[in-house]
């Protein structure tokens, strides 16, 4: 057990604030023993990390009857890696050279940052991450400095009123020699918790097919300071659904937890968020015949329409989260849960089959046991 303890409150109960807004609180810290302190110090911190390797793809590796591969060397691979810092802030509580710090006697202090207004959301995937944070340094005399961390979650605001080409109707089509497909969708901009209505249409001469909705979401991942501009992007299938008429009018659910997505204007961006609702028509062997796809733009104040049945609500995560009321523990009760599907015009989850198993299994191995 550490000698010493670091307890952060902060305003909120979620950790969660908007880019623009302040990181208000307090800490209290308590030492066991008597310790003699240089100096306390109270950092937040933003940064974004990125890296990668990629494969050399003018040398060739030669592939041998054994199945055996020329020895890759570190000079076949190239690293590609960016560290940005978004913000880098101290501040000094204590500075009393040799400060005394009392047995069992807590000692609080209360700090204020502010997040700059165009620092880019938290995120990770498996190429970097943008993290953000309060760390705090107590300077020993002689001794290693201590340090304490609190993380912080950064989220952006994007206004989906503002523009009117989120609140128009798209629609895509394609053809090409096994049929055509015809997607439309109310309009192109959306807030997490909320529906996608859309109405589709297809024609095919092929036999057994069915259709395939997809909710896909891209992170491209940019080096903007390399020599050579270099990018991964990441596609993840976040809902799907599938129908087998040629012509129906469903919807997709957006989870709670989606990312806002970004914009493709800031240069210094490293992690850009796009989402796309794709129609592909697939034929027994699973192999796509036709796709189109209508691009989407997730973001926290919804447009506010009510045509075509598509009901607007202010997502989980919005621009009203500064409000205490949003941050108090959550009720698990089933009424509760209930208010907020309807409120929240989303659905409960289906069941999956293996999980239906996998619960059956283990019910049946508990009844063997008693």
């Amino acid at each position: 057990m550490s000698s010493i303890t670091c307890k952060f409150q902060l305003s909120r109960i979620a950790n969660i604030y908007y880019s623009g807004e302040e990181v208000t609180g307090s800490l209290t810290i308590c030492s066991v023993k008597q310790r003699q302190i240089e100096a306390i110090i109270l950092e937040f911190y933003g940064q974004t990390t990125i890296e990668w390797w990629e494969f050399d793809k003018t040398k060739e590796n030669i592939m041998h009857n054994d199945f055996s591969t020329q020895e890759i060397v570190a000079s076949d691979k190239t690293l590609y890696n960016q560290q940005q810092k978004h913000v880098c802030e101290q501040l000094k509580l204590d500075s009393l050279n040799c400060k005394q710090l009392q047995p069992h006697v807590e000692y609080t202090y209360r700090f204020c940052f502010t997040i700059p207004q165009k620092a880019p959301a938290t995120y990770r995937c498996r190429y970097g991450k943008t993290e953000y944070g309060l760390r705090l340094h107590m300077q020993h005399v002689k001794k290693v400095t201590k340090l304490f961390n609190q993380k912080i979650v950064v989220k952006n605001k994007l206004d989906l009123t503002k523009e009117i080409k989120y609140q128009e109707p798209c629609v895509a089509y394609c053809h090409n020699e096994f049929g055509q497909i015809n997607l439309q969708i109310p309009c192109s901009g959306f807030t997490p918790g909320q529906k996608v209505p859309y109405h589709i249409k297809y024609r095919t001469t092929q036999a057994d097919c069915k259709l395939l909705i997809q909710l896909n979401c891209f992170t491209t991942c940019h080096t903007p300071q390399s020599p050579s501009h270099k990018f991964k992007q990441i596609k993840q299938i976040i809902n799907y659904e599938k129908h087998l008429s040629c012509e129906c009018t469903s919807h997709v659910n957006i989870p709670l937890h989606s990312q806002i997505s970004s914009t493709k204007n800031d240069p210094e961006l490293v992690f850009s968020i796009e989402y796309t609702l794709e129609a592909i028509l697939i034929n027994s062997y699973k192999k796509a015949l036709i796709s189109v796809s209508i691009p989407l733009t997730i973001g926290t104040i919804p447009c506010y329409r009510s045509e075509g049945g598509l009901k607007s609500y202010m997502c989980f995560d919005n621009f009203g989260s500064s409000s205490a009321k949003l941050f108090t523990p959550s009720d698990h009760s089933y009424s509760a849960a209930d208010e907020l599907f309807d409120s929240l015009g989303i659905l409960p989850i289906k069941r999956k089959t293996h999980l239906r198993k996998s619960l059956r299994n283990c019910y049946q191995k508990l009844i063997k046991l008693i």
